[in-house]
């Protein structure tokens, strides 16, 4: 019979959590590495994929976790790798950690980077859902994935809106009212539709929070805080309406239709009539 997508989601979060909590467990006398390779030797479903020799290799440089440049695997046949290649394939996960918002997105694209990891994942289905949880664990272990998370949530939302404010004091300072109204209008908009958004999502739980709440969008921080909560693994919270991830999408949403496009429309038809007074 068919497993039901729920049943292959089980599956592999149960052997994640398991060899998580393997590792964790370790004493001064065994590694990680160590207690990676004795759990897949009592695993069934691991056994089965440590028969090719790179997989337990690959596994054990995925629980170790430590941040490397990407590296490529040149083979004829994604059937005869190597010890080696498996170290090299597992130790690329970290940087996708590193970059992508969720570990479910980095697993996405490395898996995509290399094709015997595409066949495995074709044929063990139970496998992704695996990696996903394995890749959730170490972002919220490891300092330096939320780190750099919030550091680039930071960073590109205060450009954003730091962009966004001096093009409109230009607009204002070269006398160009028409301009400056129209990319005034949008930023209040995108604040405004923000904050509500906000309100619907937190209203249940108090004036406070949601004035807590608004805080970040007023000062172009909202991006941060929500990267912020994802890469931490945070949950939908108790009388909220969305999740974080669902927020986030929401925010990036808004200031798409709201603020960046029309952004842009109206700095192209600026630079236009200026080359036309000329």
């Amino acid at each position: 019979m068919k497993m039901s997508e729920s049943m292959i989601y089980d599956c592999g979060k149960d052997i994640a959590e398991r060899l998580m909590q393997r590792v964790k467990a370790t004493t001064g006398t065994e590694s990680k590495g160590e207690a990676v390779i004795a759990f897949v030797g009592q695993q069934q479903e691991l056994e089965m994929l440590a028969s090719e020799c790179w997989f337990t290799p690959m596994l054990v440089t995925v629980v170790e976790n430590k941040l490397s440049k990407l590296s490529f695997v040149n083979i004829d046949s994604d059937r005869d790798l190597t010890q080696e290649d498996g170290r090299k394939i597992g130790s690329s996960l970290a940087m996708s950690l590193a970059v992508n918002l969720t570990a479910a997105g980095a697993v996405d694209e490395w898996i995509l980077q290399y094709p015997a990891l595409q066949r495995l994942d074709r044929e063990n289905e139970w496998l992704r859902p695996m990696l996903v949880v394995i890749g959730t664990t170490l972002v919220g272990e490891v300092g330096w994935g939320l780190k750099l998370r919030t550091f680039i949530g930071a960073v590109s939302s205060m450009v954003d809106v730091v962009t966004d404010l001096y093009v409109t004091y230009m607009f204002w300072s070269e006398k160009k009212l028409g301009y400056f109204q129209a990319l005034a209008i949008c930023l209040s908009l995108s604040i405004t539709l923000q904050m509500v958004f906000v309100m619907m999502a937190y209203g249940k739980l108090g004036t406070t929070r949601v004035v807590w709440e608004c805080l970040p969008v007023l000062i172009g921080f909202k991006p941060a805080v929500d990267a912020y909560r994802i890469a931490k693994g945070a949950k939908q919270v108790a009388h909220t309406s969305v999740d974080p991830k669902f927020e986030l999408v929401g925010m990036r949403c808004i200031e798409v239709f709201a603020e960046a496009i029309p952004g842009v429309i109206i700095q192209l038809m600026a630079i236009a009539t200026t080359g036309e007074g000329k």
